[in-house]
């Protein structure tokens, strides 16, 4: 996904492969970047996602949360705020046909008629979706010396 903006121009997405080309699409067509906005795709407030009908958990009160980026995503499981998912394809296939009704549902996560708002994607567009959530990891600057843990960098010595 870096390699997008690598020369300063215009973003290139040929950058990505077709899968994560097609996963960036439906990102922003079924409505993800509606809450996970900028390139850093972070969420800009605490919602409720629809996890449960009646939260275990308050967070932030009635069931909201406020994600973390979606940056370097890959490298961070498990999901949600209580790390009930192990995989990216496990909290795309939440979102595609398991959002629940909360009463404090956010608004962006309810159709037109009130309802949960559930993506039902397919199986390639799961796949597609992970992939491109997986292309926002940057292996390049997880690598990097410079951000690399104190303690290890001692021990290599």
């Amino acid at each position: 996904y870096d390699a997008m903006f690598a020369t300063g121009g215009a973003p290139d997405s040929n950058r990505l492969s077709a899968t994560e080309r097609e996963g960036l699409r439906l990102f922003n067509e079924v409505g993800c970047v509606n809450c996970h906005r900028t390139i850093v795709q972070f969420a800009d407030k605490a919602n409720n996602n629809g996890l449960d009908v009646e939260p275990p958990d308050s967070g932030a009160g009635q069931g909201r949360f406020k994600p973390a980026s979606l940056r370097n995503i890959a490298v961070r499981p498990p999901y949600m705020h209580d790390g009930r998912f192990t995989t990216l394809r496990q909290v795309v296939e939440f979102y595609s046909g398991r959002v629940q009704a909360s009463p404090f549902l956010d608004p962006r996560m309810r159709a037109a008629d009130g309802s949960p708002r559930r993506l039902a994607l397919d199986s390639s567009q799961v796949g597609a979706l992970v992939a491109f959530l997986e292309a926002l990891t940057d292996s390049t600057f997880l690598r990097a010396r410079p951000f690399a843990a104190p303690f290890t960098c001692h021990a290599r010595r």
